[in-house]
Formats: structure tokens, sequence, C-alpha cells
């Protein structure tokens, strides 16, 4: 740190803006809702339980796909802002030629994709190509890695930079690596669990229907083709 504490600092902060509801601040509402959609309608269909009642199709009244993408594009600037904010802070507070920053998401979001919704259900694009950003100056060069990576890679890249964390690599790769961290295939895996799903398909009687859905998938990705198994 830029103070006088020497002790070494590990942050997680977990920003959950772009998720179920989708509720961003008004104003980011009313920058990306599309037109003809105002936001009070929005807010509406928002929290329907959009997701059980489209798997097991039923009709949700408004334009469902349209307004998710816009509430959720609102979210996501919203987040935007609030991380340039906190990296800002941050930058204030420590010295960033001597801190790792990794960026990432934990999953996507369906939004009408393969008429799949939420964040279940499905191993597509949508859900499990997110976002990943690394700085770490002196050990990682500027630029886009071509490639395939993991998150099971984070980690392994933590524990590279720190070092002497004894932290077992038999899946991981540091991505302090560059290109050399790349894979030929990458995995996922995605239970029967869904959650707040399965109340919210409960009390709309359609539990039998979203149920079909509720099988283990794995999928295994090598940039091109994509293996998709179900139990």
């Amino acid at each position: 740190t830029r103070g006088l504490d020497p002790r070494p600092l590990f942050l997680f902060i977990n920003l959950l803006e772009p998720h179920w509801r989708h509720l961003p601040p008004l104003a980011d509402r009313h920058a990306t809702l599309p037109p003809g959609v105002g936001w009070l309608a929005a807010t509406q269909i928002s929290s329907q339980y959009y997701g059980p009642l489209m798997m097991a199709g039923k009709t949700v009244p408004g334009p469902l796909d349209e307004t998710l993408r816009g509430l959720y594009a609102g979210a996501v600037r919203h987040q935007d802002r609030v991380l340039g904010e906190l990296l800002a802070q941050l930058g204030n507070a420590l010295d960033p030629e001597h801190t790792l920053l990794v960026v990432t998401a934990d999953h996507g979001e369906n939004l009408g994709d393969s008429g799949r919704y939420d964040h279940v259900f499905a191993l597509n694009d949508a859900l499990v190509h997110v976002p990943l950003l690394v700085r770490f100056p002196g050990r990682l060069a500027k630029g886009r890695v071509e490639g395939l990576v993991s998150l099971v890679d984070v980690p392994v890249t933590i524990a590279d930079a720190v070092g002497g964390l004894g932290l077992r690599q038999d899946e991981g790769r540091s991505l302090l690596a560059g290109e050399g961290a790349t894979r030929n295939v990458v995995l996922a895996e995605s239970d029967p669990y869904f959650g707040h799903l399965e109340p919210m398909a409960v009390q709309r009687g359609v539990r039998h229907d979203v149920g079909a859905f509720a099988r283990t998938l794995r999928m295994a990705f090598d940039g091109r083709h994509r293996w998709v198994s179900a139990e």
C-alpha cells in the first residue's frame, strides 16, 4: 500500500448488479430501454417470473426479450460506472505497479438466447463466455491473449503472483504466462439445482415443466466446436 502499512492486501469485491431482477438505477433504465417501453412497464416485466413461465411455454405480456436486454444493458452500464469509481479509489490507495488486478464474472445471462432465460439449464456462450481482464505490470504484457483460458486459472494466477501459497496446480494455469496459459479445450459443468427458480415454478404451477430442464450438463469447447452431454 502507499501508506505506512507494509502488509500485503487481498481484496475480493463481488458486484452483483447485472443480475435478476435486473433493476438498474432509473437513469440507466432510461438510457438503455427500447423505444416505447417505459421504466415502470419494464420494472413490472422484470419482476415477473419470466424464466419458468417462458420455459414452460407460457406467455409473458409485453416485449419481453427487448425489455430484458435493455434492463440488462442498463445494469451493466451502472456497474461499469461503479467499477470505474472503485478502481480510481484503489489507485489512490495502492501502488498500481505492485497490484495484481483481476476482473471477471462467474456467469453470464440468457435473455431469450436459444429459448432460455436466467443463468441455469444451459452451457451456451451467453452463460460461459465471460469477461476476464488481468493487469499486473512487469509480469504480464499489454494486449489481448488469443486463445482459450478458464476461470480455474484465476486462483493459480494469484498464487503465482504472491508466491509461497503452496496451491495445487492440477487444473489451473497461471495467466501470467500470457499465451502460454491458453488451452486447446476448456470444460464447463452445470448441476441440476435451479435454486430460486424452483419456488417460482411451484408458485406458478409449472414445476414439472421447468424440472424437465434440470439435468447435469457437461461441456467441452475447443474454440470452434462444442460437445455437451446431459444426464
